[in-house]
């Protein structure tokens, strides 16, 4: 999965989207979406949340350009 996929992932789950309407939004299923946020959420034990967070959205928008 792309950044931008994952950055979309991220940004809908902080504003209160649910696993199924991400799926749906983004075209992927929902199992997809629950390891792709089980994964973040991995890497977020490993560092720092807020550098994470900024891996994630900033990947998205740098390959968005």
């Amino acid at each position: 999965m792309g950044p931008d996929k994952l950055a979309t992932i991220a940004k809908m789950r902080a504003l209160g989207y649910s696993q199924r309407e991400i799926a749906e939004e983004i075209g992927v299923s929902q199992p997809s979406v629950a390891y792709q946020l089980r994964k973040l959420k991995r890497m977020s034990r490993k560092g720092s949340k807020d550098e994470v967070l900024s891996k994630v959205l900033l990947g998205g928008f740098v390959d968005s350009l």
